[in-house]
């Protein structure tokens, strides 16, 4: 059975999580709860976007393949020994590849007018972010016995749940930025596919009826020929016989 990104993530929100990363940030709790609460999905959004290509599937895969299964339970630990730069610029460097330094640097800035925090803030939030969902996702891939694939199907068919997390302040500042165009290109490519089979429905059944309207036509008109000639046998018939009777008189 599918798990719930969406509770995952809110399950990775502890108090202790929460205080660990505010602490290390120089942060208020209530802004670090918001803004991992934001920017976990929003880059999940990123990464399955780029998940969407066999490059960006194979990344994905060396990524959860390295990522630390226990950092999500020991983040506290971790960020009180003085590893937060270490854990940003390896979560930072890892969206750069997946999203571009161009989204992300969009990303950040929505996030942090969200929050009203500054863009280094928010790029530390994201850089948190991307390690914690490695390791959560890394933890059920492995707990369920999924493959890259089977693991990106079940996320993709929790789109709807995904982006419903993002703030629609941040979603409606990155519109048009093309962040989120491969993420949610799938349903436009669907409905695509059905709007074209529709057509092509559409167009079948016109040719047939242009098809039945011709046949029709020509069987009409054949009639009305065949009808012509025969009125006109018959009075060419009609009058030999009239002047066979009269020569006959």
């Amino acid at each position: 059975m599918a798990f719930n990104v969406t509770d995952m993530i809110q399950g990775a929100l502890t108090p202790d999580n929460i205080g660990a990363v505010a602490g290390a940030l120089g942060l208020e709790n209530d802004t670090v709860k918001s803004g991992l609460g934001a920017a976990m999905p929003a880059v999940l959004a990123g990464v399955l976007g780029a998940a969407n290509k066999p490059e960006g599937r194979q990344a994905l895969d060396s990524a959860l393949g390295s990522a630390n299964t226990d950092l999500v339970g020991n983040l506290g630990s971790l960020l009180s020994g003085g590893d937060s730069s270490s854990l940003i610029a390896t979560g930072s460097k890892l969206l750069s590849g997946f999203m571009g330094d161009s989204k992300l640097g969009a990303l950040g800035g929505a996030l942090a007018s969200n929050l009203g925090v500054s863009k280094e803030s928010s790029s530390s939030l994201m850089g948190l972010a991307a390690p914690m969902l490695m390791s959560m996702l890394a933890g059920k891939k492995k707990s369920e016995g999924l493959d890259v694939g089977g693991l990106v199907s079940q996320l993709m068919g929790q789109k709807d749940l995904i982006a419903k997390a993002i703030p629609d302040d941040i979603s409606s500042q990155l519109k048009g930025s093309g962040i989120f165009d491969d993420f949610m290109g799938s349903a436009s490519a669907t409905a695509a596919s059905a709007s074209a089979s529709m057509r092509s429905a559409a167009d079948m059944s016109q040719a047939a009826t242009e098809k039945s309207s011709s046949w029709l036509r020509w069987v009409i008109g054949a009639a009305v020929v065949l009808a012509i000639l025969y009125f006109i046998t018959n009075m060419l018939g009609g009058n030999e016989e009239s002047a066979e009777r009269t020569s006959m008189v």
